[in-house]
């Protein structure tokens, strides 16, 4: 994704004309995003994951305090 990116870019700062800019920058912008994105997604399932561990460890200690009575 990021030599892509390096290429539209390039290619935005060569481009002959306003509208082929406008629209590389476009694209460099979405792309961007994506990129944001998919960072973001990665933090949430790690907190996610984290999550369940802490669910599955506190019913485990739940269960047991059970049948310990």
């Amino acid at each position: 994704m990021n030599l892509v990116l390096e290429q539209l870019k390039i290619r935005a700062l060569n481009s002959k004309n306003q509208k082929e800019f406008i629209a590389l920058t476009r694209q460099i912008i979405k792309i961007e995003e994506l990129r944001v994105n998919q960072e973001r997604m990665s933090m949430l399932e790690s907190r996610m994951e984290k999550i369940e561990q802490l669910v599955r460890e506190i019913d485990k200690a739940i269960i047991s305090q059970i049948f310990n009575e």
